[in-house]
């Protein structure tokens, strides 16, 4: 993985420097005369509120002077979590003054917000330490410590703001951030990456074919190295479930041709796509063929059951074999299957009579009664919802991953077909240009033979 490292690296350096290039909003100097004691006022509270946060996160702890050091020095810089009370206030113009209005959400960081973080560091300055020493030892309301920080330490509200000039040019619309976006920022915050958040994102966007890339580099040396024990199919036990396991594929086949409809509506599913989900159906290695994981085998008297949990499990040796039946069901009639589904948009009786009596056969008779000594399969361990999402995002990524190359190498044939077109227009070109001197060359040589004998015959004469 060394090699790959130095080129994800490499790569991550380009990235930045074109994303880095993004025109990020400026704070505007001349408002922060208007909204200087409102910051004030606002950071007040919001170091109040975060101290008493943190002491009851460390509880029975007793907060540090050194921790109230850093919510206070990190307050007024966008770049730490401590200051993203900026992001939830808009600037609006009243009258002939302008007032900080607290939003229900984080919006996106423009000239409003930055002019507010440089108000912020204006009015704290040099005084973070004197604000954390004495919200440390006074442990003062948060009345009393705007009281201090506003009026008697920095003096920021010991006058009235002044008016707002009639022609002040009106500051952007308070645009709120998703919640996916407001908290993916947070998470970059977290890790302290050392880049604007805007700019990881944009990273994030220009090397996604190469993240996608290291992504399932990693989770195949993953797979190499780990020396967790798999599941191995028990074949003994397949003609028992058989039938079951036919009739659970087809109605999941169904279903997940009607889901794969709904999405793309109102465009029509392709045979291809239908051909795609059949194929995959049987794969633990596709996410087709998750409901294979929610499946537990249950022996019951003389028969084995196949029961649906509501949560998916781990995969092992009743995992495997419920893969290994659906394979035996299915085996080369996948394509047969997904053409009956895309010509005939059977329902799902029909479909599993098809599939399961007229192709295959697999339910013309009574599954045999188990064995009174078989062995128990592993009971049915659920898997955690985080575990869950964590392996359906890497089977999409690799999906995605094998989907481009392909697409890779369809584009890779068309530039061979036109490199080969274009050679041979450029030789024939070149052959005709070498053919017309020939010819030129070869009609000058016989006009200077036929001057030559017109001369000889003359002299003769």
């Amino acid at each position: 993985m060394k090699a790959l490292l130095w080129f994800v690296a490499v790569s991550l350096v380009v990235s930045i420097s074109h994303c880095s290039k993004k025109p990020v909003g400026i704070a505007r100097k001349e408002d922060i005369p208007y909204i200087k004691c409102q910051v004030c006022e606002k950071l007040g509270k919001e170091l109040h509120q975060q101290v008493q946060k943190k002491q009851a996160e460390i509880s029975p702890k007793k907060i540090s002077e050194y921790q109230i050091i850093e919510i206070t020095e990190n307050s007024c810089n966008l770049k730490k979590s401590e200051a993203d009370w900026i992001l939830r206030i808009d600037i609006v113009e009243k009258g002939d003054r302008l007032e900080l209005v607290e939003q229900d959400s984080e919006g996106q960081c423009n000239s409003e917000c930055k002019t507010i973080e440089r108000a912020c560091q204006e009015v704290l300055g040099y005084s973070d330490t004197d604000v954390a020493e004495y919200l440390y030892k006074s442990k003062p309301n948060v009345d009393s410590l705007r009281n201090y920080l506003c009026k008697d330490l920095t003096k920021t509200c010991s006058t009235n703001p002044p008016p707002v000039p009639k022609d002040r040019t009106p500051g952007e619309p308070f645009v709120a951030k998703s919640d996916k976006e407001a908290e993916m920022e947070k998470i970059l915050k977290s890790m302290e990456v050392g880049l604007e958040p805007f700019v990881f994102i944009c990273v994030i966007k220009k090397m996604k074919a190469l993240l996608w890339f290291v992504a399932v580099s990693l989770v195949v040396s993953i797979s190499h190295c780990s020396k967790k024990p798999v599941g191995i199919a028990r074949k003994e036990d397949i003609p028992y479930i058989k039938c079951q396991v036919c009739e659970k594929l087809g109605k999941e086949l169904h279903q997940q041709v009607q889901k794969k409809q709904a999405e793309i509506s109102p465009k029509k599913i392709s045979e291809y796509q239908i051909i795609e989900i059949t194929e995959n159906s049987c794969n633990l290695k596709k996410s087709e063929a998750d409901w294979i994981l929610r499946i537990d085998i249950v022996e019951k008297g003389d028969r084995l059951e196949l029961v649906e949990q509501d949560s998916e499990g781990q995969c092992n040796s009743e995992c495997k074999t419920i893969e290994r039946a659906c394979q035996e069901v299915l085996g080369y009639s996948d394509t047969d299957v997904a053409e009956y589904l895309y010509k005939s948009k059977p329902n799902v009786d029909s479909l599993r009579n098809y599939l399961c009596k007229d192709l295959t056969k697999t339910c013309s008779t009574n599954p045999p009664p188990v064995p009174k000594d078989r062995t128990p399969g592993e009971p049915f361990v659920a898997k955690s919802d985080k575990e869950a999402e964590m392996e359906k995002i890497l089977k999409s990524m690799e999906g995605k991953v094998l989907r481009e190359k392909e697409s890779r190498k369809g584009d890779w044939k068309q530039v061979v077909r036109k490199g080969i077109a274009d050679t041979s227009a450029t030789l024939k070109k070149h052959a005709d240009r070498v053919s017309n001197q020939i010819r030129k060359w070869w009609r000058g040589k016989k006009t200077t033979t036929s001057k030559k004998g017109s001369k000889a015959g003359k002299s003769e004469l």
